[in-house]
């Protein structure tokens, strides 16, 4: 499955613009970001880390539109979960963006979130059928891919 993701998400890429982002960063519409796929699978701490390298943080979501571009560069046929920026680590119960971006617009499954066995990392959850790219609370020591997001200066 991961090599049919990976293919698909190659060919999915090339109808998406680039446009003065950098190598392997695609840019959704006229949106001043970038934003980067990961495959690796990686904790979610882990994943912020990795974004932060690359000056980026986990993905933070604003509207469904931009929630639909982030479960998409996965590519289709994929669903795996992905690991964007939002959690309620610090206070629970209340869901913050890593970025300190506010929160706008929410995505959760019918009963989530349910902090069913400690889950205070969101992801952006595949597996449900028709109700794909909605959001799930899971643990953050789950391993899962994630999608980073990189202010493009202009």
């Amino acid at each position: 499955m991961w090599c049919l993701c990976l293919f698909l998400v190659i060919a999915e890429l090339s109808l998406v613009s680039a446009q003065n982002c950098p190598r392997y960063w695609f840019r959704n519409n006229e949106e001043s970001y970038c934003y980067r796929y990961f495959s690796g699978l990686q904790t979610w701490q882990k994943a912020q880390d990795i974004c932060e390298t690359y000056g980026a943080n986990l993905a933070s979501i604003k509207d469904e539109s931009e929630n639909d571009f982030v479960f998409k560069l996965q590519g289709y046929g994929c669903n795996n979960g992905i690991w964007i920026g939002l959690s309620d680590i610090v206070t629970e119960g209340t869901f913050k963006w890593f970025d300190g971006n506010a929160l706008v617009y929410e995505n959760w499954h019918v009963d989530e979130p349910d902090n069913n066995g400690d889950q205070d990392c969101v992801e952006i959850d595949g597996s449900r059928g028709v109700d794909y790219s909605k959001w799930n609370d899971a643990v953050c020591t789950d391993t899962k891919p994630f999608v980073c997001k990189w202010f493009l200066p202009l």
